[in-house]
């Protein structure tokens, strides 16, 4: 399939052969006018070249058209291109916070180090959704461009997608143990607050007393 950038090559071609091929009509009609002498005949092939001019006019108005629509179609190309560059290197710059991450210990008793990672995760996992959105807003803007062009940038953004929901995995797993550990930890903390409780500890000295 033709992308914008083949069809910018072709479409330069075209208007190029546009041109010699009106130059060599200019020069015509400039010499028949020359040469004219008014008769039937003459007047018939004025009428055949002012024709052939007017059918070139207007292939020139298209081409214009056409122009500017290509040269609108290729700005949006290089506009997503660099889009999609930036949200590679996003990709790439969680991809490597995610895999220096330390991993979550189950044994780790110290609430606030797991706090201080769980916000940690939290945060990348709100930086996949945002890089999520964006590749969502290229694909949408990606359906205006040639079908070529759409094609390779529906297969690079399967590409990133992939990676993404790969790192947003990795990033899952954490958060659900890392969750499932705090709230084993505050439930712990609740059954040790409830067993060093004023009311608690009266009720045990009063079971002492009458004992």
């Amino acid at each position: 399939p033709r992308t914008v950038y083949s069809k910018a090559d072709a479409h330069r071609d075209q208007v190029q052969r546009l041109d010699e091929i009106k130059s060599l009509l200019q020069l015509t009609i400039e010499l028949a006018d020359q040469l004219g002498d008014s008769t039937s005949e003459w007047l018939l092939v004025d009428r055949r070249l002012q024709s052939i001019k007017e059918g070139f006019e207007f292939l020139f108005a298209r081409s214009n058209r056409e122009h500017r629509e290509l040269k609108t179609n290729l700005f949006q190309a290089e506009d997503i291109k660099h889009a999609m560059l930036e949200i590679n290197s996003q990709l790439d710059h969680l991809e490597t916070l995610t895999h220096s991450l330390e991993p979550v210990d189950e044994r780790e008793s110290n609430l606030g180090i797991n706090r201080t990672k769980l916000h940690r995760f939290i945060r990348i996992h709100d930086d996949l959704e945002i890089v999520n959105e964006r590749l969502i807003n290229v694909n949408d803007r990606s359906k205006c461009l040639l079908s070529g062009d759409q094609l390779r940038i529906a297969n690079d953004l399967k590409l990133m997608l992939d990676r993404l929901n790969s790192i947003k995995r990795i990033i899952r797993i954490y958060l659900e143990r890392l969750e499932k550990l705090l709230a084993a930890n505050d439930l712990h903390e609740s059954f040790s607050s409830i067993n060093h409780s004023p009311i608690r500890t009266s009720n045990g000295n009063l079971q002492r007393v009458y004992q």
